[in-house]
């Protein structure tokens, strides 16, 4: 059974020790993460566990901002990222996803992440954020995640997180170079009658790039993961494509691509019975909320169809996920292709994540998956 416990972490960090109070039963974090008031967003850098704030000068915009700023800016950008919701939007990644699938099961064999979740990501990465799609084959070569844990043959953290803000600093300056792009309605925005700052432009910009990268990719490696484990779940979507609704939602809170955030407490407070100092920062899992038997029954099995699902694999309240309509839409449009097209896949290599940390959980996320698909 998950433990799901509220502990406190003594984590060593550049000034010494820092105390982290983690979150992991579904209420205390579903609590904390609509009280913005007391675990606030407004920091620059901190809002992940390994800070951020010497890799960028800006805040990730609106992620690192609360209310009533918080939710300006958000409802300024949100017409842009509801672009998933339309035909013409599902039907260019279903082309994306189709070219993937191709590749998939004309291979001998496919590292799953770096050689399909990974450059599908990026492709249809530049359908949300309407880039050419040639752009995604530099989007690649930043790795699975930008501000990750060094993996061998990567290159170091730091030159990967330069590439980034260089990459969307040069973008970000240059808007009209694609035209109804990202970058070009950032230029033209405006809130509250006035137009975005360069760091308010270059934030949204960074958070949109880093923020969908390895959850995504995760999500993707671990749908072909199920279909090479359980060929039933292959089957029955195959059966009912409709089923792929329910089976992402369930896919989000296994997996739960989104495992750990932080919050700070500029003021104090409690948080699932721990007291919390001012200015400390609090762990919220994700990951274990999502398997909390007081809400999922069976929480570590996977049900393609469990209703309701109320996992929190996109968070909760004002800072929940801006991409988790295209997130969702990706997920659904493999799980229907794949089922479709492959009659077997087979894995040739598997080296799971092992549950190391107070916010992992285990079950479909590999640190390498090798398949051959037919």
């Amino acid at each position: 059974m998950t433990n799901l416990s509220t502990v406190t972490i003594h984590r060593k960090d550049d000034a010494g020790v820092e105390d982290l109070v983690y979150l992991r039963s579904y209420r205390a974090l579903k609590v904390a993460l609509n009280d913005w008031r007391t675990f606030s967003s407004d920091t620059l850098g901190f809002n992940v566990v390994t800070p951020q704030h010497v890799t960028r000068s800006f805040k990730q915009y609106p992620f690192e901002l609360d209310p009533p700023e918080h939710t300006a800016f958000r409802a300024a950008i949100d017409p842009f990222f509801k672009r998933p919701l339309t035909a013409p939007y599902a039907a260019e990644i279903a082309r994306q996803v189709g070219a993937a699938v191709d590749h998939l099961l004309s291979a001998d064999h496919v590292d799953v992440t770096p050689g399909f979740s990974l450059p599908l990501q990026s492709r249809t990465l530049t359908t949300l954020l309407a880039m050419p799609e040639a752009e995604a084959d530099l989007w690649v070569t930043w790795g699975i995640n930008v501000f990750g844990n060094l993996r061998h043959g990567d290159p170091p953290e730091q030159e990967r997180a330069d590439a980034l803000v260089t990459y969307v600093t040069e973008q970000t300056d240059n808007p009209a170079r694609y035209p109804g792009s990202l970058f070009d309605e950032l230029s033209r925005l405006t809130i509250a009658g006035r137009p975005l700052s360069r760091d308010e432009r270059l934030g949204v910009a960074h958070i949109s790039f880093s923020g969908g990268r390895e959850t995504l990719i995760a999500l993707l490696t671990g749908i072909v993961a199920l279909f090479a484990r359980e060929p039933a779940a292959k089957e029955a979507i195959r059966r009912d494509p409709a089923l792929a609704q329910s089976a992402t939602e369930e896919l989000l809170r296994v997996i739960s691509p989104l495992r750990l955030l932080a919050r700070t407490c500029p003021h104090g407070g409690d948080a699932g019975g721990v007291t919390v100092a001012p200015g400390q920062r609090l762990g919220m899992c994700y990951g274990r909320a999502n398997r909390d038997p007081a809400v999922f029954a069976d929480p570590d099995q996977v049900r393609l169809d469990r209703k309701p699902n109320p996992h929190l694999a996109f968070g909760s309240g004002p800072h929940a996920c801006l991409g988790n309509a295209h997130a969702r839409l990706v997920a659904r449009t493999v799980l229907v292709e794949l089922a479709r097209r492959a009659k077997r896949i087979e894995i040739l290599e598997a080296a799971p994540e092992a549950e190391a940390a107070p916010h992992d959980v285990q079950g479909l996320r590999f640190e390498r998956l090798v398949v051959r698909a037919r």
